[in-house]
């Protein structure tokens, strides 16, 4: 960046491009912070941020740009599209690798049938080359024809190659096998001993031997003459002893355990180690899974033979590769390419996000993890799937959900099998711990006056928001948690509701639970052991004026820049924008006089603007940001996708800049009467079992409140589903159990 900043230094024409949230090659030596902090060290840069996308539907950038902002080195910007809705993004849960690989083909094959697709639409995606081994083996079982794109197949992989050669030298000694693994790792017998070796067997050397050589393999010929002078000095002898130890041990011992005492005596495995390669390990400790499998599924007499013919019927492969093919590849493989289906394997703890990446880097490789997440998600134009399954990892572990599935957003998707609430305990606990250290080593955000904050819907300021001309109070606590702007519905769907709904699968119908109101007394919810100790408390935002202050601090705003010039006040067509008749305190008037009325600027757009959601001020307090005349209570976030820009304005402007005054009306209205609901909602009385638990009853579902006294701690269930997070006031856990009864 010196150089280039060198040469552009005259004439200031420097540019560059690219999108940070797609930035996942850092361990190449990419570096983010290029694109996110050009502008702070040039100044003067203009940026602009192409964010409609042409490519996948609503629901699957929905997933996309709720994953991504929980990134903190990044540019704020959501993606969105005018394309129609499709189908909804869907999760599939499974209680094993093999149940996993079989829902897969069958929704291939399913697709291919009724949604007249080629095998070429689909692609199978995962985060680790090892992780293709499975799918591989169902789409042979199933006679799918498949390809690994930028890839090798499992079986044709080096490392995978090389173990199979030392089982065939234990079984056969061939001199193929031989030639490929008498040097890996290296034991100072290379080509030229090779070739002295073959000089050996043609020569048939009379003066060790009478007998004719020519018959035998390499490995025999190496073995009769160790002490030859060709072949001093190397490791010859400790590899033929390895080999002859291996063979008297093939029929004594199971082939698990034969597989793994060639990676770890022949010195293979610590040579890989010692390349670096994380993948190729990875692959190893795949490789011995599968002779635990072939122990599962044949015996544990299988005999290393039989192990062998059935390595080499699941590694053949065509000469040929087909056109029309399922494509497999890794994340890092597929940017830059688009496919109408796609699967994304691997969602699971360690694997992704990889846990290797989180301890070397900490949250800048939990960030890069988020954004290879984003990237493979962003694949998909049609069809969405997401998929973990249960059983052990490479290191025995059990697998645990990838919090990618969570912070996608539950809501976001439709799920295919049950997570039970042990494994979501187990998974919570474990994600807290990974990120203790690394959380810890994060800076602190305080609102300083001479700092410049970023609010997840008025944006940046220092003393005051620069998209506000008022100043704005903003309770201090408001620092302390992450926050995040609104998602867009697109302008269609908006002529028929206001928010975005997630659409019910009708191919994939969501779980559902059965309540069981007639044990709900003897019910008992027990938390771990460990539930001392650090937790992840979720708070739920509760509507208040955003001048109260809930614990007595606040942080007054000022304006950054400039005021803006002030123009004559006039409405168009109507005098429902003039003030409002009611008496004006003189420190509300005088900020009216900051204000603009942008109906009479001819170059300020006036259509194609977004709601993104509706405000309670509490009290007439507001003023109309489009007018600058309407004092308002109740405010209408409009956003315009083409200028960016985010204005807070009544009803009647709303629905004049979105082109539908009574639709503004209806959601307003709307949004009172739920107001109203929560109202009456958190009045009710709630019963208590006989376990202390408090319970309701509504429209024939079972919800309970659970209090752990020790931790002070809330948490719910509904129908004996269990809530992820944990309250730490019962008013916070109430509204929660309101939102979620409002969204279903």
């Amino acid at each position: 960046m010196d150089l280039i900043d060198i040469l552009s230094e005259k004439y200031q024409n420097l540019m560059i491009v690219g999108d940070p949230d797609q930035n996942i090659y850092e361990w190449r030596g990419s570096d983010v912070r290029l694109l996110v902090d050009f502008d702070k060290a040039h100044p003067g840069t203009q940026t602009i941020i192409l964010n409609q996308n042409y490519r996948s539907t609503p629901q699957i950038l929905q997933c996309a740009n709720t994953l991504i902002e929980k990134n903190r080195i990044r540019l704020k910007k959501d993606l969105f599209t005018l394309n129609p809705l499709g189908a909804p993004v869907c999760h599939c849960h499974s209680k094993s690798e093999s149940d996993e690989v079989a829902w897969v083909v069958k929704q291939i094959k399913n697709l291919k049938k009724t949604q007249n697709k080629s095998y070429s639409d689909f692609s199978i995606l995962y985060r680790s080359g090892f992780l293709s081994r499975v799918i591989e083996r169902k789409l042979v079982e199933e006679n799918v024809p498949y390809e690994i794109y930028g890839g090798t197949k499992f079986y044709q992989r080096m490392e995978i190659l090389d173990i199979v050669a030392y089982l065939r030298m234990i079984a056969y000694g061939d001199d193929l096998s031989f030639k490929r693994i008498v040097n890996t790792p290296r034991r100072k017998f290379g080509r030229t001993r090779v070739a002295a070796l073959e000089k050996i067997r043609e020569q048939n050397e009379p003066l060790l031997f009478e007998n004719d050589l020519s018959s035998l393999s390499l490995y025999d010929i190496l073995k009769r003459n160790l002490a030859h002078n060709a072949l001093k000095d190397s490791g010859a002898a400790d590899f033929v002893a390895f080999i002859e130890r291996m063979k008297a041990l093939r029929n004594t011992i199971p082939i698990s355990e034969l597989v793994n005492k060639v990676c770890v005596d022949s010195g293979y495995e610590q040579y890989i180690r010692e390349l670096g390669d994380e993948e190729r390990l990875d692959n190893l400790s795949e490789f011995k899974r599968i002779a635990n499998e072939f122990e599962k599924g044949f015996g544990e007499k299988i005999t290393l033979d039989e192990f062998l013919r059935q390595i080499a019927l699941m590694s053949g492969e065509d000469s040929d590769k087909p056109c029309d093919a399922v494509k497999l590849m890794t994340i890092h493989a597929s940017k830059g390419l688009e496919f109408p289906v796609v699967f994304i394997l691997g969602f699971s703890e360690g694997i992704f996000p990889s846990l290797k990446s989180i301890e070397e880097r900490k949250s800048l490789g939990l960030e890069e993890e988020r954004r290879l997440c984003y990237v493979a998600i962003t694949r998909a134009m049609e069809r969405l799937y997401l998929l973990d399954n249960e059983g052990p990892n490479q290191n025995g572990m059990n697998k645990l959900p990838s919090r990618f599935i969570f912070e996608i957003g539950e809501e976001n998707y439709v799920r295919y099998g049950k997570i039970s609430e042990k494994m979501q305990w187990e998974c919570s606990n474990y994600i807290r711990r990974l990120d203790a250290e690394m959380m810890a080593t994060l800076p602190q955000p305080k609102a300083d006056e001479k700092q410049m904050v970023e609010h997840h819907i008025f944006g940046k300021g220092r003393i005051q928001f620069e998209k506000f001309a008022q100043p704005r109070s903003i309770s201090a606590e408001y620092f302390a948690t992450p926050h995040t702007k609104p998602a867009l519905p697109t302008p269609s769907e908006l002529e028929t509701q206001s928010t975005l709904p997630v659409p019910v699968s009708k191919e994939i119908p969501p779980v559902k639970n059965e309540a069981k109101e007639e044990k709900y007394d003897d019910f008992e919810y027990l938390p771990p052991k460990n539930d001392d100790a650090d937790v992840e408390i979720e708070t739920i935002p509760i509507q208040t004026s955003e001048n109260e202050n809930r614990r007595g601090a606040s942080v007054r705003w000022e304006n950054v820049d400039e005021k803006p010039v002030r123009t004559p006040q006039r409405s168009p067509n109507t005098n429902e924008h003039t003030p409002n008749s009611r008496k004006i305190s003189p420190e509300l008037k005088k900020q009216m006089e900051s204000y603009s009325n942008h109906w009479d600027d001819p170059d300020f757009p006036k259509t194609g603007w977004i709601c993104t959601g509706v405000t309670d001020l509490r009290a007439p307090i507001g003023i109309c940001e489009m007018c600058g005349s309407q004092i308002i209570r109740y405010v209408h976030h409009m956003f315009h996708p083409k200028m960016k820009l985010t204005l807070g304005c009544g009803c009647v402007c709303a629905g004049n800049m979105e082109g539908n005054v009574d639709r503004a009306k209806q959601r307003e209205q709307e949004f009172k009467n739920r107001q109203k609901r929560q109202e009456s909602f958190m009045k009710k009385k709630w019963k208590h079992s006989a376990r202390g638990h408090e319970y309701l009853k509504i429209k024939e579902r079972l919800i309970v409140l659970f209090h752990f006294k020790d931790s002070g701690r809330w948490n719910f269930s509904i129908d004996g589903e269990y809530n992820k997070g944990f309250f730490s006031t019962r008013e916070q856990v109430v509204l929660a159990v309101f939102n979620r009864i409002e969204k279903s």
